[in-house]
């Protein structure tokens, strides 16, 4: 589950929140088909600035928190849409497919994971 943020006011966020996961339906081709087509949606109007949240599996950071960032080898964008048909690959080893949406995260970790105060450090 993820969703995505856009500010209202100084210090309040608010989230749209997405389920993307897979169903087990008769229709779960079409649905998956849908779904991919909402996420890559979802991706791309996303801006520099703006804020991430992953529900993760890992008990000590059961959310992840992350802001788009600009990377200078996308031309200062935060999102790239790969639209060619082969899959390109960065000097970190990120491999983006064809048709596939990037993002450029800065990723923040939880100040006290024992706490149930939600504040993160860059």
């Amino acid at each position: 589950m993820s969703a995505l943020g856009s500010k209202k006011s100084n210090n309040v966020y608010t989230f749209d929140k997405s389920h993307w996961e897979r169903t087990h339906d008769p229709n779960v081709t079409k649905k998956l088909q849908q779904d991919k087509r909402d996420r890559k949606e979802m991706t791309t109007a996303l801006n520099i600035g703006g804020w991430i949240l992953f529900d993760s599996k890992m008990a000590d950071e059961p959310i992840w928190l992350g802001g788009v960032m600009s990377n200078p080898q996308w031309e200062g964008m935060g999102v790239l849409l790969k639209n060619t048909r082969r899959k390109g690959t960065y000097e970190n080893g990120v491999e983006i497919s064809a048709n596939e949406v990037a993002i450029f995260v800065q990723w923040y970790e939880k100040i006290d994971i024992n706490s149930r105060e939600l504040t993160y450090r860059a």
